[in-house]
């Protein structure tokens, strides 16, 4: 019992709180360490936790993609670098790219799905993968979805001339906005998002709206919050995902939640509209070739990939990668067009 004792008075004594700290330490370094997956491409010395932010935050190169490449040519084709504990591993050089993305296609297809978008708008099946195509898992239910997309896409003139009359009649639209300006700066890139949503929503829901249309505005704000939010930008989340669930956490986090609901019900809402004037014989838009397709497939509670829900993904992806990727090209090509008008000219004669 003596012994007993001294044993506890002994450890009383040295367990004060710097050595509970240091022994906290100790035990999430090597937890870190044991999560670390082995045999991983070279790349820079990574902080615990933090990973290589520091390194890029200390960087000389404002630009990151420009640290990137740097790092690559000192690192190889096929490098590492940790973002907090997010790992990200990249590939340069011609021959790497080709042979990852085009040899080897199968095996890089699936896309890394933000914690936040599982969240949002998972399917239920895993923490990875979500509805829709941008982030669905590489499989034969997206394969069909993909081919459906792209075939449905074609038909109703994207990337024929048959799309030119509508993109005619949003740019007069457009040039009408830009006088209304009368001469005063502003900046063009909600304008630009908006003209692009507009095509879209021609393709998607078989109409297109006035700029000034209420329901319009609405889905344009919810639209451009969601582009300009970017779930990287999460250091929190990154160093452990339990901080997307407090408020203080994770703006980008808020955003995304915020915005990506209330998509959602006007896309729902926009499904149960075509449904009720739905025609089998008169396919005026996306949605209603989805309808069609969910009906040749056994209706929507059928043992197929054709459901409601991932019609409303569907038409989330089209506006969010349509919108983002098209409205920045305009926007890169009227700055050169500004810079450069002596090409501009050259070009008019």
């Amino acid at each position: 019992m003596t012994f007993l004792t001294e044993m506890v008075t002994t450890v009383r004594l040295y367990m004060d709180a710097s050595t509970l700290l240091v022994a906290a330490c100790v035990c999430l370094m090597t937890y870190l360490y044991l999560q670390t997956p082995r045999n991983l491409p070279p790349g820079p010395w990574a902080w615990p936790v933090l990973g290589n932010i520091p390194l890029f935050m200390t960087s000389k190169i404002e630009f990151f993609p420009d640290t990137i490449t740097d790092l690559a040519e000192r690192y190889g084709d096929i490098m590492t670098f940790w973002n907090a504990r997010d790992l990200n591993v990249v590939i340069s050089g011609y021959q790497t790219i080709r042979d990852v993305m085009v040899k080897r296609a199968a095996d890089f297809s699936s896309r890394k799905v933000p914690l936040v978008l599982v969240d949002l708008r998972g399917d239920g099946k895993s923490r990875y993968t979500t509805k829709g195509i941008i982030f669905a898992h590489y499989g034969p239910d997206w394969k069909e979805q993909r081919k459906f997309t792209m075939k449905t896409l074609r038909d109703f003139g994207v990337g024929k001339r048959s799309l030119e009359g509508k993109i005619c009649e949003e740019a007069a639209a457009l040039s009408q906005e830009l006088v209304a300006k009368d001469g005063q700066p502003f900046n063009i890139k909600h304008l630009m998002q908006n003209a692009v949503s507009n095509i879209i929503c021609s393709i998607v829901f078989g109409k297109r709206f006035e700029y000034g249309d209420p329901e319009f505005l609405r889905l344009s704000r919810h639209i451009s919050e969601l582009i300009d939010s970017t779930p990287g930008k999460d250091l929190l989340v990154n160093i452990s995902p339990v901080f997307r669930y407090l408020p203080f956490g994770s703006p980008e986090h808020e955003k995304i939640s915020r915005n990506i609901p209330k998509l959602q019900t006007y896309c729902r809402g926009q499904i149960e509209k075509h449904r009720e004037t739905f025609d089998p014989n008169d396919i005026r838009d996306f949605i209603d070739a989805f309808l069609l397709e969910q009906q040749h497939a056994g209706g929507e509670h059928a043992q197929s990939s054709f459901t409601d829900e991932q019609l409303q993904e569907l038409v989330l992806d089209l506006f969010l990668a349509g919108t983002e990727t098209t409205s920045t090209a305009l926007d890169w090509a009227l700055l050169y067009m500004l810079l450069y008008p002596d090409i501009q000219e050259k070009r008019a004669r």
